[in-house]
């Protein structure tokens, strides 16, 4: 079971679902028909997880037309088995399909099986529909979506959006340096770690997302009155224009962003030697590989994936995002403190509207709330341990006094 990615006629970036080089037929009609609406990136989101559902079909050769058509519609305990497989990487169910045993499973993140669950169910809910027998069948038909809602979950237990700890500076140091050091072991051109550089510290410095950064062009940067640098980050109007199979696309509000005098320089010699590479005179995209073409999001992550090792935690392009925002509302707090009660309400509230319009949020996002409740915690975890530590200290003394 195969996602074969391409552009539609319009240069967006789409899927289709494919098993042994032939369509998948009820998939891909559900993702055309009831799917249009989608961005571009969703679209492919949801072929894949798709396909882990055709996939689990597939092993225990159920076919979901023949019984739909008789009325007989999936049982709770073949719902229970397709959870399961949900929870599973799709490597893991494509050994599965083909018969192989599987020791130790490798497992999804929570909210990759909770957008799979929902994938699932909205998909075998319309094809139930689609071939409901007659009227006679509504009853069965009923029965069926209440399993579905009450076996595939769509929503996490935890209404809070995941939180990654934000990276110390010593932790930001050290990735720095870890890119620097390649130039003293010859593992890598100096262009590919200056651009690894440029990569790097526009992700921590501005907090973007790795398809902003990607969809960055040389000609985004500009000089305000006030005598800084600002980056504008913006939407990607030419989506045929954009070679990569996946091209960069913005989902936030278009922002420009201050750019620090020592991240311009670093941009500005890199553009010069990137102006060399004759594959980059195509296309005016900032980040390119060694021959010029854009850097894609997969040759991203595999950077922050060889990183990861110099840390001992888990690293993505987006740990610098949260990072960023995670830092930015505790410096907040951490000013706040010592305020009055309405001054310190007027801080914290400033510092969220801030953080919204950097970060590129809407109006009704509720992204600044969940890091102010993030920071609230963390800031009263400290002060508990602080307290718990003071303590401690006060008893160790005490008792030092009743011996002597």
């Amino acid at each position: 079971m195969k996602v074969r990615e391409f552009k539609d006629f319009q240069g967006r970036p789409s899927a289709l679902i494919f098993d042994e080089a032939v369509p998948v037929f009820l998939a891909n009609f559900w993702l055309i028909n009831y799917k249009p609406g989608l961005s571009p990136k969703s679209r492919v989101v949801i072929a894949y997880d798709l396909s882990v559902v055709m996939l689990y079909l597939k092993s225990q050769n159920i076919d979901i037309a023949t019984r739909f058509s008789n009325g007989e519609y999936l049982t709770v305990g073949e719902l229970v088995r397709l959870r399961n497989r949900l929870e599973e990487q799709k490597k893991t169910v494509e050994m599965r399909a083909k018969g192989m045993g599987v020791l130790a499973p490798k497992m999804t993140c929570s909210s990759a099986f909770i957008r799979r669950c929902r994938t699932a169910r909205e998909f075998l809910e319309v094809i139930a529909e689609e071939f409901c027998p007659t009227t006679d069948g509504k009853m069965a038909l009923s029965s069926f979506k209440g399993r579905l809602e009450k076996q595939l979950p769509c929503k996490q237990k935890n209404d809070n959006p995941p939180m990654v700890e934000p990276l110390s500076e010593r932790e930001l140091s050290q990735i720095d340096a870890a890119i620097k050091a390649q130039a003293s072991l010859c593992s890598r051109s100096k262009f590919l770690i200056h651009r690894d550089l440029i990569v790097f510290h526009i992700l921590r410095e501005l907090g973007v997302r790795n398809s902003e950064l990607l969809g960055i062009k040389v000609d985004s940067f500009s000089r305000v009155a006030s005598g800084y640098i600002v980056v504008h980050i913006q939407r990607n109007k030419d989506l045929i224009g954009d070679p990569r199979t996946s091209p960069a696309t913005v989902k936030t509000l278009e922002r420009k962003l201050r750019v620090s005098d020592n991240l311009w320089t670093l941009i500005e010699r890199y553009m010069v030697e990137r102006k060399k590479l004759a594959g980059a005179r195509g296309h005016s995209f900032l980040i390119v590989t060694r021959d010029g073409a854009p850097l894609s999001n997969d040759s991203v992550g595999a950077l922050f994936k060889a990183l990861q090792s110099h840390l001992g935690r888990g690293l993505t392009p987006h740990t610098l995002r949260h990072s960023w925002a995670c830092n930015f509302v505790l410096a907040a707090f951490k000013r706040a403190v010592t305020l009055p009660p309405r001054e310190k309400e007027r801080e914290i509230t400033s510092a969220l509207s801030v953080l919204r319009a950097h970060m590129g949020w809407g109006l009704n996002s509720s992204m600044p709330e969940h890091y102010a409740r993030y920071a609230f915690q963390k800031i009263g975890n400290d002060r508990l341990l602080s307290e718990e530590s003071m303590l401690h200290a006060s008893i160790i003394t005490g008792g030092e006094h009743e011996t002597d």
